[in-house]
C-alpha cells in the first residue's frame, strides 16, 4: 500500500510511488551493479594485463557505474518523490524533496500518451502530461510508478478531464501541439541517451588506460 498521510496543514494527501513497480527496477539496476561490481573486482587484482582483461574491466566498470546511478536515482526518487492532492489544487514532491503546488486555474490540459521518439521507440512508454495554459508542461507521471487510484483522484484534484491518446504520438507532432511541453533534448531522447552513454564509455576507457600506464 502506498503511503498516505495529511500534511500539517491539513490541505494535502501525500502519496508515495507504488513499491511493487520501484522494488522490481532496483532489483535489475541493483543485479546490473553488483554484476559490474564482481566483474570489477575479479580482473583489478589481476598481475598481468591484456587488452582482452581490460576489455571486460571497461564493461564492468560500466555497468558498475550505470547501474549505480541508475539504482541510487531511483532509490532516492522512491523515498522522496510524493504526489500531493488537495481539495482544488495539487503538487509535487521532487526526488531532491523540492515541493510545487498547481491550482486549478494553473491546470489547462491533462493528457495521457505515449510518445513515439523515433524508428526505435515507436511504441513509446505512456505518461501523463500537465500543461499550462501557456503550454507549458508542468509534470510528467509514468502511469506504472504509481497506484491507479492515486493517480484517478490526483487528475481529478485538477479539474481537468482526462485526455486519453490511445496511438502513439510521434515527438514532432507532440511538439507541434505543446510547443512549450516538449524541448530539443525530448525531441532527440536517443541522440541524447546514446551521447550520454558514450560519454561514460569514455570517461571508463579514459580511467582504465591511466590506470595501466
Amino acid at each position: 500500500m502506498p503511503e498516505q498521510a495529511w500534511d500539517a496543514a491539513g490541505e494535502f494527501r501525500v502519496v508515495a510511488p507504488s513499491t511493487k513497480s520501484t522494488r522490481i527496477f532496483l532489483a535489475v539496476f541493483g543485479a546490473m551493479t553488483a554484476v559490474g561490481g564482481l566483474i570489477t573486482l575479479s580482473i583489478f587484482p589481476r598481475g598481468t594485463w591484456t587488452l582482452a582483461a581490460s576489455r571486460v574491466l571497461g564493461y564492468g566498470l560500466v555497468m558498475l557505474i550505470m547501474g549505480g546511478i541508475f539504482f541510487l536515482s531511483l532509490l532516492l526518487w522512491s523515498a522522496n518523490s510524493r504526489l500531493l492532492i488537495g481539495r482544488g489544487a495539487v503538487g509535487y514532491r521532487s526526488m531532491f524533496r523540492r515541493s510545487h503546488f498547481w491550482s486549478r486555474i494553473e491546470v489547462n490540459h491533462v493528457v495521457e500518451m505515449a510518445i513515439d521518439y523515433g524508428r526505435m521507440t515507436q511504441t513509446g512508454q505512456r505518461a501523463i502530461y500537465m500543461f499550462g495554459p501557456d503550454g507549458k508542461r508542468l509534470l510528467a507521471l509514468t502511469p506504472r510508478m504509481w497506484n491507479a487510484i492515486d493517480l484517478r483522484d490526483f487528475i481529478e484534484a485538477t479539474g481537468v478531464p482526462l485526455d486519453r491518446r490511445e496511438a502513439p504520438v510521434h515527438i514532432k507532432a507532440a511538439r507541434r501541439e505543446f510547443p512549450k511541453g516538449f524541448t530539443w533534448g525530448s525531441q532527440h531522447m536517443l541522440t541524447m541517451g546514446c551521447l550520454l552513454t558514450l560519454a561514460v564509455i569514455g570517461a571508463v576507457i579514459a580511467a582504465v588506460v591511466l590506470f595501466l600506464r
